[in-house]
């Protein structure tokens, strides 16, 4: 019992001692990449991208010593603009910000705090002043075999509002937007993907589980329905891009009457027996995120099938050669003189070539492997005008 009560006392005095060491967050050595995002109608999301942030030099700014502030937006963070300056006072806990007005430096952060402590945040790198939270609870966390501070905040204003700020690391809404407020874009927020250190990741977000992302899928690859004909059977085959070990939903928001949608393999089928227009909306949720990350929706038109006839007649289409070794040559003339949308799909329905064509086109094939696939011409409003099998055959020559 004592051994184990001598143990106790060892981890908490260990614990103890750790947490008064500390942990910088203006580390050169560290890279913060935060995700931003927005909600678009039907609550679907969207990826506004990924900023990466990083400290440079130490500078002089406003007779004060601070660190310059950089921000990049590509995926490789070859290209950094300053965005401001940062200065921590390492004795007290606190964090400075600037975006270069002398008149504007405002505390953003604040590692001193125990709970029930307040604080005012003046973060002007999102254009916000006077933002009060108050110090809620405190704990410590191992993270690479690192102990660090961790402290949970809310807002005095705005009890929805809460924060999470870990010592060297900084805002669970990433480095610069402490004191964010979710109220102040419509729909939209930010998270921080990921922290590292020396290039070692020291924060990773357990649900994006990347530290870039420049949208968020599945996406739906189709722009329109298809026409449909009356009296005659109707199939439309919902496509999808990057499913590959993503967990996802699709959903028939709303799907006319007369027409079924298979929620597991993406058809939507049907035989329409009135002409018109019927209003579709079909939506794809990511289960990992846990929101829709996109839609389709928009107006199925019934026609009548004499009007098909009289659209093939005002467009001619040529595609040829057929085998195919590597380009497809499509002539079209269209009375119209309107776009021709030109599809190519796989054996398996995929949707792998989307183009708009004018007089002619040439599609390359060459990286394509041999096998069927299947042209779809459409016009403009989506119906479709011309569908014909291909085969791709590569030709050895010796």
């Amino acid at each position: 019992m004592k051994k184990a009560i001598y143990l106790l006392f060892l981890l908490l005095l260990s614990l103890s001692s750790t947490a008064q060491n500390y942990l910088e967050l203006c580390d050169s050595t560290k890279r913060w990449n935060t995700l931003y995002y927005g909600s678009w109608s039907w609550n679907i999301m969207h990826c506004a991208g990924t900023r990466t942030n990083r400290i440079g030099a130490e500078v002089l700014f406003n007779n004060t010593l601070f660190k310059q502030l950089f921000e990049s937006e590509d995926s490789l963070s070859t290209n950094w603009e300053q965005r401001g300056f940062i200065a921590e006072d390492t004795e007290t806990g606190k964090v400075y910000y600037s975006s270069g007005d002398p008149q504007e430096i405002g505390l953003i952060y604040d590692f001193s705090l125990e709970p029930g402590d307040s604080l005012t945040i003046n973060n002007y790198y999102l254009g916000v002043e006077n933002i009060q939270l108050i110090c809620d609870s405190v704990d410590y966390i191992s993270n690479k075999s690192v102990i660090r501070k961790q402290l949970f905040l809310y807002s005095a204003d705005n009890q929805n509002f809460y924060d999470i700020w870990i010592e060297g690391i900084g805002s669970k809404f990433g480095l610069l937007n402490s004191g964010f407020n979710g109220a102040l874009m419509a729909g939209g927020g930010c998270e921080l993907l990921c922290c590292s250190e020396d290039m070692v990741n020291i924060f990773m977000h357990p649900v994006y589980q990347s530290c870039f992302l420049e949208d968020f899928y599945p996406q739906i690859l189709n722009d329109t329905f298809d026409t449909a004909w009356l009296n005659t059977p109707y199939a439309f085959q919902l496509q999808l891009a990057d499913t590959v070990d993503v967990s996802y939903q699709l959903i028939g928001d709303q799907i006319p009457e007369g027409f079924e949608f298979n929620e597991t393999t993406g058809l939507l089928t049907g035989f329409p027996e009135q002409t018109g227009s019927f209003f579709c909306a079909i939506t794809v949720k990511n289960n990992t995120y846990g929101f829709l990350t996109d839609i389709i929706l928009g107006d199925i038109q019934v026609m009548l099938p004499t009007k098909l006839a009289e659209i093939k007649e005002e467009t001619v289409i040529h595609a040829y050669p057929n085998p195919i070794e590597n380009q497809l040559h499509i002539s079209i003339e269209n009375k119209n003189a309107d776009l021709i949308v030109v599809e190519v799909l796989t054996e398996e329905a995929k949707l792998i070539v989307k183009s708009l064509v004018n007089g002619s086109a040439n599609l390359d094939f060459s990286s394509f492997a041999d096998g069927v696939y299947y042209l779809r011409v459409k016009d403009k409003f989506g119906r479709l005008l011309k569908a014909k099998k291909l085969i791709k055959v590569s030709m050895n020559v010796n």
